[in-house]
């Protein structure tokens, strides 16, 4: 733990070259998943699935949200976990000359924070908009300062647990999915997520994703004349009369209603 930190501290680029950026799954023929390394830092964030990967002198259980570095010369090789989707987001960066380094990084994101940057990252990366460049390098930095500061204070475990589940939740929360399903992608009982979970939270999984379902569907209701069953198969829901009770149960007014009131607005 030291040691990273301390590379982490070390490494102070003077410039950032940005030499690959994509976003593909575990189908596409792009992913190496033979022995190699690179000359640049290569970045991988799990936006679905995860692997169990030999990186220099560790092995890395990477999952849902994480991100793994491997600094340059560092031998890699990702398996992917069976039976399950996998897609990431990958970048290689060219930092400069840096001190000589092991092994593979991972960091859980566990506030969903890393995750807000990867994005950015991205879309700032693939656009070669106006000031492009100067983005990327201010995103680097702060990525490189959020991981620093993972190995500096990194979150209790239960609190990781359950950032990992709501990261979940808001990506997939239009899927009809079961709570083993979550459990099995965060590496957890089913049990033992249920109980965190709803500890943290004050209500259950998915409690939760019939809320965040119901939140989505205010929006749609107010921006768009899609019949309220359309609106309830968008966000996941195969019986509207179920949709509708619930919308009433959680917002006061039925979907009908709710829409005439606030589109009037």
């Amino acid at each position: 733990m030291v040691d990273t930190a301390n590379f982490l501290a070390s490494i102070r680029p003077e410039s950032i070259e940005i030499r690959f950026c994509e976003r593909f799954d575990g189908q596409s023929r792009i992913w190496n998943f033979e022995k190699h390394s690179h000359t640049e830092f290569e970045l991988i964030y799990f936006l679905d699935g995860g692997a169990r990967i030999h990186a220099g002198e560790e092995e890395l259980d990477a999952g849902l949200f994480d991100l793994v570095i491997y600094p340059p010369g560092v031998i890699h090789e990702e398996r992917l976990n069976a039976g399950f989707r996998n897609e990431i987001i990958c970048f290689w960066f060219d930092l400069g000359p840096v001190q000589p380094f092991s092994h593979g990084i991972s960091v859980r994101d566990s506030t969903g924070e890393i995750r807000v940057l990867i994005e950015a990252l991205y879309h700032e990366a693939i656009s070669r908009r106006s000031y492009s460049r100067e983005l990327v390098a201010a995103y680097v930095q702060a990525l490189l300062l959020l991981v620093r500061r993972w190995f500096v204070d990194p979150p209790k475990e239960d609190h990781g647990l359950v950032g990992r589940c709501l990261s979940y939740l808001h990506e997939h929360y239009t899927e009809d999915f079961e709570i083993e399903a979550m459990a099995h992608a965060v590496a957890v009982s089913p049990s033992y997520l249920f109980r965190s979970f709803k500890k943290k939270m004050g209500v259950t999984p998915m409690h939760y994703r019939n809320t965040l379902r119901i939140e989505k569907s205010k929006l749609l209701l107010c921006e768009s004349d899609r019949r309220i069953e359309l609106v309830a198969l968008d966000l996941g829901f195969q019986d509207v009369k179920y949709f509708s009770n619930l919308f009433k149960q959680l917002v006061g007014q039925t979907p009908g209603v709710f829409r005439k009131l606030n589109r009037s607005l």
